[in-house]
């Protein structure tokens, strides 16, 4: 709710932290992880993960650039009404106005064009296909599988397939190696402590119990994607 109030309700441009103009489509917002932790009083580590979950469900896209994060509301016309213009300048748009001018930033009106795609409402989720397997890593991820012990990556692969084929609930993604990338952005850290512990190398063919029974724990509660 707080992203959606304050996403522009029209095309705009608005002032970052450093005073550079970004142009924003209808739903959309610009901001950092350390803007959006200070509002909400999270880590930033917190809310990325956050903002991940929002992205595996299709509630939201994001481009990530140098000044900041561009947050587009997927669905935005379901939440925003924007039949009656006038209730949208007597209400939104003072409210934005007020954000702004206490951030010192502004807005200004501007063509429907912009460079940050907006997704696409036809694309709708699918259960992994049998035998997937991903694309080539963005550069960032693939920095991260370089720090994995030999043989890791096909391991956690081939949980991350075996998990969602037995699922039976909510496991419908539209971009399934997008699902993967956030995977591994999720368990580097464990990887790199199991490796340090030499505990990384145990049951070879899958992970050890008390990994495997916390990983569980937090598929269920939705906090792995």
């Amino acid at each position: 709710m707080w992203l959606i109030e304050k996403a522009a309700w029209k095309p705009c441009v608005r002032r970052n932290a450093k005073g550079e103009r970004v142009q924003l489509d209808r739903g959309q917002f610009h901001t950092s992880l350390r803007n959006l932790g200070e509002a909400w009083s999270w880590g930033k580590n917190k809310v990325a993960r956050f903002l991940e979950r929002l992205e595996d469900h299709e509630m939201i896209g994001t481009v990530a650039g140098q000044s900041g994060c561009t947050i587009t509301i997927c669905n935005y016309d379901v939440y925003q009404d924007a039949r009656d213009s006038s209730d949208q300048d007597g209400g939104t748009v003072a409210g934005q106005s007020r954000d702004t001018q206490e951030e010192g930033k502004e807005y200004t009106s501007v063509s429907k064009d912009t460079s940050v795609v907006m997704p696409r409402a036809s694309e709708k989720g699918h259960r992994i296909p049998a035998n997937w397997h991903p694309g080539p890593l963005p550069a960032t991820v693939a920095a991260l599988v370089a720090q994995w012990p030999p043989g890791r990556e096909e391991r956690e692969l081939e949980g991350f397939r075996d998990y969602w084929e037995a699922r039976t609930r909510d496991a419908a993604r539209s971009d399934w190696d997008k699902v993967w990338h956030n995977r591994i952005r999720d368990q580097h850290d464990r990887v790199l402590r199991e490796n340090r512990n030499g505990s990384g190398n145990f049951n070879s063919g899958g992970r050890s119990g008390v990994a495997e029974a916390i990983h569980t724990a937090r598929d269920r509660l939705g906090l792995s994607r």
